[in-house]
């Protein structure tokens, strides 16, 4: 009877781990199962711009191929024109990983009334610990209260324990865009925001959703919605001056001169990188769409690259002429022994680009 009453027991115990390990994927799988019941019999209904939101915060989160992206951003659900301009366009032109943060695969969205927008009904569908909605009137402050109290041992285990463990996300919209607008204070440990957004409504028009995850562990995502694209439209006798371009970020150049059916046969990137140096900047520029790669190298004649160096790209009806005005850079030492060793990287170049048949 002993070894039938331990064995019982440690089987209770093992049953009581177990149920504990699976309590929260159990709930989080029934929770999703709802989530999705509740939206096809129109309980929870998102609008355009809502799920836009939410697409490309699970974009950000887990890309195209995550389950709780493919569920709720199916080409059916936001359009096939959307879901090649941020899946099979990436994919395509292999950076598949790399449209967040990038700005230059946006979800493109045309409203043709005005659109709700609720913080509710986001917290429904986003995981996060935070949900923020600001604009360019959201203003912080500290609550010095809080801080106070931090400095009380137990409280300050505590902060340092959601500081490692809560997650955030921050949707941002210009205040011009939106209308009927309900608006709240919030605070995250000591930080009290105001004038974010509960709910608003957003106007009719053409936007752009793009995202970007700040921070990995804990998640910080910062979801931005614009009224124009981030790349660059080019037809034959346009040109792009001044544009400001960061090393090893995509640039994006859609051809609408070659325009057909399928956006990879006009659409091109190009990516520039440096590596340190002591005297003048090197770089490569890499040129490429889905079924051509071009590769040009140069080293500068000037520290700051100010001699109007230019590189020509062919295209399928013409060429893409890049003009490099000046680079930008920033000086980084180390030590060694005692001896300080320093180098050069480029920050930013500055280029002109031009469409030319």
């Amino acid at each position: 009877m002993k070894g039938i009453a331990i064995s019982t027991v440690i089987g209770l115990v093992i049953g009581v781990i177990i149920l504990i390990v699976l309590t929260p994927l159990l709930f989080k799988a029934a929770s999703n199962v709802l989530d999705q019941l509740t939206e096809t019999i129109g309980i929870i209904k998102y609008s355009p711009i809502e799920r836009a939101l939410i697409c490309y915060y699970y974009l950000c989160k887990g890309g195209c191929k995550d389950p709780e992206f493919e569920d709720f951003c199916s080409p059916d659900k936001i359009g096939r024109d959307n879901y090649e301009e941020i899946c099979s366009l990436p994919y395509t032109l292999g950076v598949e990983d790399r449209q967040c943060g990038s700005f230059q695969f946006p979800l493109k969205l045309q409203l043709d009334s005005n659109a709700k927008i609720s913080k509710d009904r986001l917290r429904k569908k986003v995981d996060t610990t935070h949900i923020l909605i600001l604009t360019e009137k959201t203003s912080g402050g500290i609550d010095w209260w809080e801080v106070l109290k931090n400095l009380i041992p137990i409280y300050s285990v505590w902060t340092a324990y959601r500081l490692l463990t809560e997650s955030s996300v921050f949707f941002w919209f210009n205040s011009t865009y939106l209308t009927k607008i309900e608006w709240e204070t919030y605070k995250i440990l000591a930080i009290e925001y105001s004038n974010l957004v509960k709910f608003a409504e957003v106007k009719s028009g053409t936007y752009y959703v793009n995202g970007a995850k700040i921070r990995d562990s804990p998640p910080l995502y910062f979801i931005l919605v614009e009224n124009l694209p981030r790349y660059l439209n080019l037809t034959s006798g346009i040109c792009y001056l001044g544009l400001e371009v960061m090393p090893e970020r995509i640039i994006r150049i859609t051809v609408y001169d070659e325009k057909t059916e399928n956006l990879k046969d006009y659409t091109y990137l190009m990516e520039m990188t440096s590596e340190i140096f002591y005297e003048y900047p090197s770089f490569f520029i890499k040129f490429w769409n889905a079924t051509n790669t071009e590769e040009q190298s140069y080293t500068c004649t000037k520290t700051d690259c100010s001699e109007s160096k230019q590189f020509v790209f062919n295209t399928k009806k013409g060429s893409i002429k890049v003009e490099l005005k000046k680079a930008e850079t920033e000086l980084d030492c180390y030590s060694i022994d005692g001896y300080a060793a320093c180098y050069y990287t480029v920050s930013k170049f500055v280029l002109d680009i031009c469409r030319s048949e």
